[in-house]
């Protein structure tokens, strides 16, 4: 029969925890930084789940456990930092905010020529020092 020990317990229950978060922020119930203090627990709860398996505790030299484990470390600070990203995004729906407007140019031109700009008006633009093309005698 497969046996559980504590740390494996421990990194599920980390596991468990952060879907649990995830769910918690979609439906609006937990907001602000003690939820990224939550799912840095919930990280740090799933690193004996993934430094006591076998691929790293059976290495062959210390050398080559460490690497291991220092990978396997990354890879959980790398998922959990991902899930973070996600969680501390701003909101889906922008339609009810507020949005300035925003110019871009279509193109950008020499000294004196008009400037078309996205939902503007056409407006002069100067850019740089003034070019003067000269032909020179071979």
């Amino acid at each position: 029969m497969f046996k559980l020990s504590f740390g494996d317990f421990i990194g599920i229950a980390g596991i468990v925890f952060a879907i649990i978060l995830v769910v918690l922020d979609k439906a609006g119930k937990l907001k602000g930084p003690i939820l990224l203090v939550l799912l840095g627990v919930a990280a740090l709860m799933t690193l004996p789940l993934v430094l006591d398996n076998s691929w790293v505790g059976d290495a062959p030299s210390r050398m080559l456990k460490f690497t291991r484990g220092m990978l396997l470390f990354f890879v959980i600070g790398v998922a959990y930092s991902v899930i973070a990203v996600w969680i501390s995004g701003g909101p889906e729906n922008t339609a009810t905010s507020p949005r300035e407007e925003m110019l871009i140019p279509l193109k950008v031109v020499s000294d004196s020529d008009l400037i078309p700009v996205a939902g503007s008006e056409v407006k002069p633009g100067v850019f740089g020092a003034k070019r003067r093309w000269h032909s020179y005698r071979a």
